[in-house]
């Protein structure tokens, strides 16, 4: 064989096996850590209702703040 092709070869090889590994361990951390566990997997509902005061006045859960109506509802 050439040597070029035994290089490139080797190369693909090395490149094959590391994406492998770095799958695996995407995927063995995501089993480790549950989907809970992750923010992406809330609703968008759980993460857009606002609370109400005892004012009557809404609180963001995006920001904090207090307001007569909540732009999260809408």
């Amino acid at each position: 064989m050439n040597r070029t092709f035994k290089n490139v070869a080797a190369v693909l090889l090395v490149t094959l096996l590391t994406a492998f590994a770095i799958l695996a361990t995407v995927q063995l951390t995501g089993r480790i850590l549950g989907p809970t566990a992750t923010a992406a997997a809330q609703s968008a509902s759980a993460q857009s209702s606002p609370t109400t005061t005892s004012g009557g006045q809404l609180v963001c859960p995006a920001t904090g703040c207090a307001a007569d109506s909540c732009h999260a509802t809408q």
